[in-house]
């Protein structure tokens, strides 16, 4: 029992423990439970902006949304997160609007703190920035331009417009109404522009529809044409004409079955439905597959039976196969990072078994802008290695030709496109290197080159001229107003208020869709500027400074012009007047007269001093010996470019290329080309089928003749096609010279560097027509390589020399066109006119029985070292060419070779000349008629012009066939062809009319005779300048009809040692004088007035325009006075003649009342 006893308490005490164990650990649940609901509650009732953690918000990208909207956008984000406190929104609006707006946001404060700003500030500093005022009508023209797009439902087309609408003001202009009309807008917008007809129709049924019953007009038609789509598509599904039972049952005949009736009807042949061929609607339409009629494209049996399996083919019910796997079979398709989508040809096309295309609205061109035919898009899903995604093909209505890697598909699936192309691989680790090195050089942002600013000097006498802004199409306004804020943001220009100065702009367009905008300066700066002179190098000079050379570079500046800033002066009137205002260019525009010259000057002194280096405005090209010194040579440029602040454009640059094109040659080691795009027009030129193609086809292949040898042989039958009187008809011996000369041109022969080591040959030779030259080297290995050619077109009178001359002119225009390459080192001259060996040739004294032409140049020629040899014709064939078809005049070589020649030979004016007109004059061979047969009694009116000679008949006699008017002396008739000719003889010296009559009264009549020399005197411009001046005609005053209405006064004197003031009346000429102690306007008006005292105001005063009567004081008393005052004409005393006359008067008798005869 005790044991039971303990137990039992043990056990209760366990219990216990137990019991007080669990309340415990209950309670500090409790207790910790109660901490978190305490420590909840602390965080609930915390304020909303303390707790809230705000997720990011997307920054601003202006190409993708307006500044409003989101403006808009974020205020909501911020009410969403209960972001309430100002400083946190700023701070979180900082952080999230992009490195690009924050730092405009800087440059607009013009500050690096912006924390100093509040939000409010910055919000409305980037609003005012990005607000556009757009003009009403702009936005009304697209209004009415928006159209429905082909995606696009007819709820997106009213949103769309109703977005647009915001800006057209369409309301109510009535005072005090607030009524809007864009609903009625967009709903004549949808009804005239809509594509549809239907719906269009049934809008106009009703009376006066509202947006809204448009609207359920439009979605009721589109619903309706989806589920027609997707029914017709279903039941395609299950017509049986599928690949797998085409292919089985091929040959089999199909039957339906109707209701319970054994009756079948085939399948009508025109449509494949179950009906009657009679009754089919398709029995007239035409096939779009094969053209013809009595069939739709669905049942063509043209068509081959597995094209239907166009989207998925079903093979033992499981396994489908889409159209990427029809692609297995090897394609070669150009990757083409310009192209911006994938283009296969038809070739193509119908290799992966013609699948069903989609309606393409794309419009792609080729280069030059020519169109390419699209035959649809094909949208299905293809594979590039591990990567299958969906993509859209165009198909292109062209047979053969190149299958196109757009840009779509680099970046579907994930190419990264590299420049590769304009460097040769091997050396691409060194050129990489220096790329690195001067990457400044590379980087896309424009250049400011540094030390340099360029100056535009104006003339003494320029004036500043402002030329309105000219009106922008409305659809090239967003991009103009994007590019004009490019430029502001570049730093190219700058917006103004004021100028004296201002040009208008065009807008070019570029070749990727953007739009140049360039300044019209050739009124209002070139024609007012000193236009600096330096000269361009030519294309043959920049060949000579890279003969050398084993790889080429070529280095292409960004931008040339607007990296060179410009100096203060040259800023002022470097203005161009926009539509929206006034922009000063801080850099050097395009379009400035001096721009070529300042900048080809500034870049050579740039590059002076680094060898096989030369350039052509921006267009740098580099060259070496050997490839270690052609990196050296780059690496030189390079530094001086980034030193100095300059740009390049990385995708135009080439290096270490073994052929370059330059200047519209191509360049390499060996020699020098064409260029492939020249070449490339004359490729595809057809042959011609009238004599306008057939000139138009010789003068492209005459820019390339310098190619071509034998030109003249492989051109003689289209030139017989040329020639005058000669019947068009193209034959055999016309294509195969068409072909020739193509061919010829195709594979073009190279032309060698100079090289100044190796002998020099120039061969000549003359035609009948032209003159050619050939600039020869002769090589190591004794060949005959041209180095470049010339020739020309003989002038109207250089083709009447003999065929002497015109072979000593082509030797004589050689020499000067490569006077460059031959003086000062010994040639060879080739000529196939053997006896100019011995009139040119430097061993022998000239002959002196040589015309004077040839002495001539002779003399010329003895300024040159040269071994003159002559050379067969048959040998000589590549001066031939040129001279049979030259290119074209020389005008400077023309001009020079005139000096010496005598252009004009007017023969004499004899008896006999005259003789010969006579017989070609109607009226003197009727004269000479009467005078030898007798004269009728009168004329009728149709003789009128017989009448003169009648009324002198009797003095009228015929001596040697010539008429004379005998008088005085025998004066012979001039016939009216030559009547111009004598004036000109007679007014030879410019005589004047009486000297040119007395001429002509002692050689020469005709009816008209003086009065034609009068009026030949009076309009010749060099008399009326240096004749004297005509006699001066003075007009009198008018007569005075009262006293005191008109008084003249003047001053006279010193006389006495004072200043006397006369008036005159001009009525009785009465005079009053009256002595001044001066001449100044208060002492006048102290004078006039005693004598107005007297007599009363006048009505009008005149005076001369001395300075004491022009004064505001003296005219402020005659306007006071009623009096009209009037000036004489300065330097024309005349005009006050009666003051004047009085004043001598006065004078004289002074004088004579003076003891001494004088008053002085």
């Amino acid at each position: 029992m005790p044991n039971e006893v303990n137990e039992n308490s043990n056990l209760q005490q366990l219990l216990l423990q137990q019991q007080q164990f669990a309340k415990t650990m209950l309670e500090q649940q409790q207790q910790w439970m109660q901490e978190i609901l305490k420590t909840n509650a602390s965080v609930s009732s915390r304020s909303a902006g303390d707790s809230t953690i705000c997720p990011p918000f997307h920054n601003f990208n202006r190409d993708q949304q307006n500044w409003e909207s989101y403006l808009q956008q974020l205020s909501q984000h911020f009410q969403a997160y209960s972001v309430n406190d100002v400083e946190k929104q700023k701070a979180y609006f900082l952080s999230w609007i992009g490195a690009d707006v924050f730092e405009l946001l800087k440059n607009l404060f013009g500050s690096e703190d912006l924390l100093t700003y509040t939000y409010t500030q910055l919000i409305g500093k980037l609003t005012e920035h990005f607000q556009f005022k757009r003009h009403v009508v702009a936005a009304r023209y697209e209004f009415f331009k928006r159209e429905m797009k082909p995606s696009q439902t007819h709820k997106e087309w009213v949103a769309d417009l109703r977005g647009i609408a915001r800006q057209c003001k369409f309301v109510c202009l009535a005072p005090g109404c607030s009524a809007n009309f864009v609903d009625e807008m967009i709903r004549d917008q949808i009804i005239v522009h809509t594509p549809f007809d239907p719906i269009r129709s049934a809008a106009l049924q009703k009376l006066q529809p509202t947006l809204e019953d448009v609207l359920i007009i439009a979605e009721s038609y589109e619903t309706t044409t989806k589920t027609v789509a997707t029914l017709k598509n279903e039941s395609e599904k299950h017509i049986p004409v599928n690949a797998v039972h085409t292919r089985t049952y091929a040959n089999k005949k199909k039957t339906v079955r109707t209701g319970n009736t054994q009756n079948a009807l085939q399948s009508c042949s025109g449509c494949g439905h179950s009906h009657a061929r009679e009754n089919c609607k398709f029995r007239h339409a035409q096939c779009n597959h094969c053209g013809r009629k009595g069939h739709i494209a669905v049942v063509c049996k043209s068509k081959q039976q597995n094209k239907n399996d166009h989207k998925i083919r079903r093979d033992d019910q499981s396994k489908t196969v889409n159209d990427a796997q029809r692609f297995r079979q090897p394609e070669i398709i150009h990757s083409v990072t310009g192209a911006t989508v994938s283009v296969i040809n038809l070739q193509t096309y119908q290799q992966i078994n013609s699948p069903k295309l989609q309606k393409s609205n794309k419009i792609l061109h080729a280069f030059g802008k020519q169109p390419i035919p699209i035959l649809g898009e094909l949208h299905t899903v293809a594979r590039c290695g591990n990567k299958e995604d969906k993509i859209t093909l165009i198909v292109a209505n062209v047979e053969s030709a190149n299958n196109l890697f757009g840009l779509d598909l680099f970046q579907t699936f994930g190419f990264e496109i590299q420049q590769v192309a304009n460097l040769v691989e091997q050396y691409a680790p060194q050129i990489s290197v220096l790329c690195t090195k001067y990457k400044e050089v590379f980087e896309p942002a424009l250049g400011v080159i540094k030390n340099f600013k360029a100056t535009v000097t104006l003339k003494q006498n320029a004036t500043p001229k402002f030329f309105k802004s000219r009106q922008i199409p409305f659809a090239q306004l967003a991009d103009f107003k994007a590019e004009s804020e490019r430029l502001t943001n570049a730093g190219i220009w700058k917006p103004i208020k004021f100028s004296n100065w201002a040009s208008p702009i065009v807008l070019a367009p570029k070749p990727d869709g953007t739009i140049r905008i360039c300044g019209d300066f050739k009124l209002a700066v070139n024609a007012q500027i000193d236009i600096e002179q330096y000269p361009l190098p030519t294309r043959e000079s920049l060949l000579h400074t890279v003969r050398r050379g084993t790889h080429f570079s070529k280095i292409d500046l960004k931008d040339a012009y607007l990296q060179m800033e410009l100096d203060d002066s040259s800023k002022q009137f470097m203005v161009v007047s926009t539509p929206l205002g006034l922009f000063q260019y801080q850099r050097l525009p395009y379009g400035i007269a001096s721009a070529p010259a300042i900048f080809q000057r500034y870049l050579e002194q740039l590059l002076n001093g680094i060898e096989g280096c030369g350039n052509y405005l921006d267009d740098i090209i580099i060259t070496a010996p050997t490839v270690k010194e052609h990196i050296s040579r780059v690496e030189q440029v390079l530094k001086v470019l980034q030193d100095n602040g300059v740009r390049c454009k990385k995708q135009k640059c080439f290096f270490l290329k073994h052929e370059i094109e330059y200047l519209g040659r191509r360049i390499s080691a060996q020699g020098i080309l064409p260029d492939l795009s020249g070449l490339r027009a004359v490729k595809e030129l057809k042959p011609s089928t009238n004599l306008k193609q057939l000139e138009a086809f010789m003068g492209k292949v005459n820019y390339y003749c310098n190619f071509i040898p034998n030109f003249s042989e492989l051109s003689a039958p289209l030139n017989q096609l040329r020639r005058k009187n000669v019947e068009f008809t193209w034959g055999p011996k016309q294509q195969n010279a068409f072909d020739a000369l193509k061919s010829h041109i195709i594979n073009a022969t190279q032309l060698a560097h100079f090289h100044e080591e190796l002998p020099v040959i120039l061969a000549t030779d003359a035609s009948e027509h032209g003159i050619g030259a050939v600039l020869s080297n002769i090589q190591p290995d004794g060949m005959e390589r041209p180095i470049a050619f010339a020739s020309k077109t003989l002038d109207q009178h250089q083709v009447n020399y003999s065929q002497i001359d015109k072979e000593g002119l082509a030797i004589i225009f050689g020499v000067k066109y490569f006077h460059q390459y031959l003086y000062g080192r010994k040639f060879i001259l080739i000529t196939d006119h053997k006896p100019l060996v011995n009139i040119f040739s430097p061993s022998k004294h000239l002959p002196t029985i040589a015309s004077r032409r040839l002495q001539r140049w002779a003399i010329t020629l003895m300024a040159y070292s040269f071994d003159i040899k002559y050379r067969a014709t048959s040998a000589h064939g590549n001066a031939d060419a040129l001279s049979r078809l030259p290119v074209g005049n020389d005008e400077q070589f023309d001009r020079e070779e005139a000096c010496y020649n005598i252009t004009d030979i007017t023969p004499p004016i004899n008896a006999d000349v005259i003789r010969k007109h006579c017989e070609n004059d109607p009226t003197i061979k009727k004269v000479r008629n009467y005078v030898i047969n007798g004269w009728p009694e009168k004329f009728s009116k149709k003789d009128d012009d017989l009448k003169p000679y009648f009324n002198k008949k009797i003095s009228l006699v015929l001596l040697q066939d010539n008429l004379y008017l005998q008088s005085e002396a025998n004066r012979i008739i001039i016939p009216s062809s030559l009547r111009p000719v004598i004036l000109k003889l007679l007014h030879d010296g410019h005589w004047g009319i009486i000297r040119m009559k007395q001429a002509s009264r002692q050689h020469v009549w005709w009816p008209g005779l003086d009065d034609d020399i009068s009026k030949l005197a009076s309009t010749c411009d060099i008399c009326k300048r240096n004749n004297s001046s005509p006699v001066k005609q003075y007009q009198s005053w008018p007569k005075a009809t009262t006293p005191w209405e008109r008084i003249h006064i003047d001053f006279a004197g010193p006389i006495f040692n004072s200043m006397w003031l006369i008036c005159v009346d001009a009525y009785s000429q009465f005079p009053f004088v009256t002595e001044l102690s001066s001449t100044t306007s208060q002492s006048t008006i102290a004078a006039l007035t005693d004598i107005f005292a007297i007599e009363g105001y006048p009505k009008t005063l005149v005076s001369d325009n001395g300075p004491q009567l022009t004064s505001e004081t003296f005219k402020d008393f005659c306007n006071k006075h009623g009096i009209t005052h009037i000036t004489t004409a300065p330097f024309h005393p005349a005009s006050n003649g009666l003051a004047e006359r009085f004043v001598q008067t006065f004078k004289t008798s002074v004088a004579k009342k003076s003891p001494r005869g004088t008053y002085n």
